[in-house]
């Protein structure tokens, strides 16, 4: 049997990552069920759990090593060579990408390389990012500066380099594809963020819930859902996701009709996504969000302060869109909640859009094409 190896910072079920590794997580879990490939995945092991494990028809590999992924360049060349796998598949901007696909010319290989948000494909962004955060250091910490900055200009390098190395390419819409092919020069395949899509209405909850699931983190802008939160006080509101340091104090201020949740599983949040009525989202900037996905799925209406991937919910009326506006956002959401009609004519076109362009079953077309060595 041909194998798949997916190379991933973690493994959504040790109840670490983000939306990279949710997208890695639910194509790896339907290529296994099909039952057509053995799919492995080279992870790290940031919960200690076993080194070797079948997680849902998936072998998983926690040996790679976290923070610091330059780490694990050797370990990832060789576990390719040991493993010879049909396909390699790689997602985000990180540097596993020069080793996984110098290993893969060696062994033939094909590398898949998936984009995510359109940030992370800038030149030299780890680098940038250093330089933002090294004005947080103080007195004996700036001696980790220069190691830090090291590693950043390192890991941008090894992305650059790797991705050149990538046997086909593939963005999440169309300004990722226009950000690789004027940066780059490449020619990627818009391949959009897949879901396992349920075929009935899901329970809502009796009282109107609003929820907000993302990392706390100034691009992610929590604060302005609390501020929702505080001048909507007739509504329940939840807030799911790893609340960074700076942010205990800000939520011990918040409104009494305000839950935060903190760091939850994958499974939790797709259930919070099943019983609410409406999701806010209030990033600054993202790729294709898998909370769009997981709400259009579960016919909770979107309502978005900044991302509109591909003009979704301007163009096609599948959210709404506020433009940065907390007024608007504030009345969209009281229309949302206070219109069943309208909030039900919205979620329907919203389910049936992402049946027919977001299901997991779509990566088969690109399964299919692949020639094992």
């Amino acid at each position: 049997m041909h194998r798949i190896l997916f190379i991933m910072p973690y493994f959504i079920g040790d109840d670490r990552g983000g939306g990279a590794e949710v997208q890695a997580y639910i194509k790896a879990k339907h290529i296994a069920a099909k039952g057509d490939f053995e799919v492995m995945y080279l992870t790290s092991n940031p919960g200690n759990r076993p080194e070797e494990e079948i997680v849902e028809g998936i072998k998983v590999l926690r040996k790679l090593r976290m923070p610091f992924p330059l780490r694990n360049t050797l370990r990832i060349f060789r576990e390719i060579l040991r493993l010879r796998p049909c396909a390699v598949y790689t997602r985000m901007n990180w540097p596993a990408l020069l080793p996984a696909g110098l290993a893969s010319k060696i062994t033939g290989s094909r590398s898949l390389w998936f984009a995510t948000e359109a940030r992370g494909l800038q030149p030299f962004y780890n680098t940038k990012n250093f330089f933002r955060s090294a004005r947080k250091y103080r007195g004996t910490a700036l001696i980790k500066l220069p190691p830090l900055l090291i590693n950043a200009v390192l890991e941008d390098l090894f992305f650059h380099q790797g991705i050149y190395l990538m046997d086909r390419h593939f963005a999440q819409n169309r300004e990722q594809r226009e950000i690789l092919s004027s940066i780059y020069r490449i020619d990627a395949s818009i391949f959009p963020s897949v879901h396992e899509i349920p075929w009935k209405k899901p329970d809502k909850e009796p009282e109107p819930t609003i929820i907000w699931v993302a990392n706390f983190s100034f691009n992610k802008r929590p604060e302005l859902f609390m501020e929702l939160a505080r001048r909507l006080p007739d509504y329940r509101f939840i807030m799911a996701g790893n609340i960074r340091a700076g942010y205990e104090f800000i939520l011990q201020r918040g409104p009494k009709n305000l839950t935060a949740l903190g760091r939850i599983p994958f499974h939790r949040s797709e259930e919070l996504f099943e019983r609410a009525w409406v999701y806010v989202n209030t990033s600054l900037s993202e790729g294709f969000p898998n909370t769009f996905l997981q709400a259009w799925k579960y016919r909770t209406a979107v309502v978005s302060m900044n991302v509109d991937p591909d003009g979704l919910l301007s163009r096609r009326a599948l959210g709404i869109l506020t433009e940065n506006s907390i007024e608007k956002t504030i009345e969209a959401v009281r229309e949302l909640v206070e219109n069943p009609s309208m909030r039900e004519s919205m979620t329907s076109r919203a389910y049936e859009y992402v049946k027919t362009h977001h299901d997991v079953k779509n990566i088969d077309r690109i399964i299919g094409d692949l020639e094992c060595p």
